[in-house]
């Protein structure tokens, strides 16, 4: 559940007089993007309707990864939800609502109205954006970039892609 004063921020923010509020997993908000001591921020963007278990291990892998990769302690991962979603269109004050309540005790979340990655990374700062494949074969695609004779625009960002396949299905458990 929310505090009110983290509530009286996403109302805010729905009322469009903000362009940024991040609510941690314990219901606590902000107006600013928690930044991480060392290391990369992971963002993980997504509808999120619902949030899912592949949502869920494809963000631990992520983390996983990225410390593997970078050889430090596990870097610091939130979810973002766009109230304007460049494939499903535009998210209601009440599903935004209803999806933020999904990740109470899960993980932060920053809500933002920024649909494609260059604006995002613009709102967002460096950052690791997590997508899975499937989302990487749409990341260049016009309506989430600039044109396509501009996509090197794209890579002088300060953000970059942790792109990982679907995780595999969870071992079932064994029969006696």
């Amino acid at each position: 559940m929310l505090a009110v004063m983290a509530l009286a921020l996403v109302t805010r923010f729905l009322a469009r007089e903000l362009e940024l509020v991040v609510v941690t997993s314990e219901g606590r908000a902000a107006t600013v993007l928690p930044r991480p001591e060392a290391g990369r921020l992971l963002v993980f963007p997504g509808s999120f309707d619902p949030l899912h278990e592949g949502h869920t291990r494809l963000a631990d892998a992520a983390v996983a990864a990225v410390a593997a990769r970078d050889g430090g302690p596990a870097p610091s991962l939130i979810y973002e939800i766009s109230l304007s979603n460049a494939d499903k269109g535009t998210v209601t004050a009440v599903a935004a609502e209803k999806r933020l309540a999904q990740f109470a005790g899960t993980g932060t979340v920053a809500l933002t109205r920024r649909a494609l990655y260059v604006d995002k990374s613009e709102l967002l700062g460096p950052c690791d954006f997590v997508v899975g494949a499937d989302t990487a074969t749409r990341i260049l695609d016009e309506k989430r970039g600039p044109p396509r004779p501009s996509v090197a625009l794209t890579l002088t960002l300060p953000a970059s892609f942790c792109v990982l396949p679907p995780p595999p299905p969870p071992a079932s458990p064994k029969g006696p």
